[in-house]
């Protein structure tokens, strides 16, 4: 996977987690004891194996499930944050 292809990826998944809800709490001045997770993403990739292996090993996800280049991952209480779907078109092709 090409760096900047890598770096966009994190950069996007940060920047949905920056938009959360808990931003315009915070805005607003307002608190909550209630627990609040990202929604479930879902990616599609030509290299399925390698994107698992960065999210489990760098960003601290657990696989919850593999299937045939299908990885499902989240956390290890077994909440779903991430899905990859493996794909044999590169972007930008049809």
């Amino acid at each position: 996977m090409k760096k900047n292809t890598l770096k966009t990826i994190i950069a996007l998944f940060l920047l949905a987690l920056i938009g959360s809800p808990l931003t315009a709490m915070a805005q607003e001045g307002a608190t909550s004891d209630a627990v609040i997770y990202p929604a479930r993403y879902q990616l599609n990739s030509i290299d399925s194996v390698n994107l698992a292996e960065f999210y489990e090993y760098n960003m601290g996800m657990t696989i919850l499930e593999e299937a045939d280049g299908y990885y499902r991952l989240g956390t290890s209480d077994e909440r779903t944050l991430l899905e990859i779907f493996p794909t044999d078109i590169p972007r930008g092709e049809s």
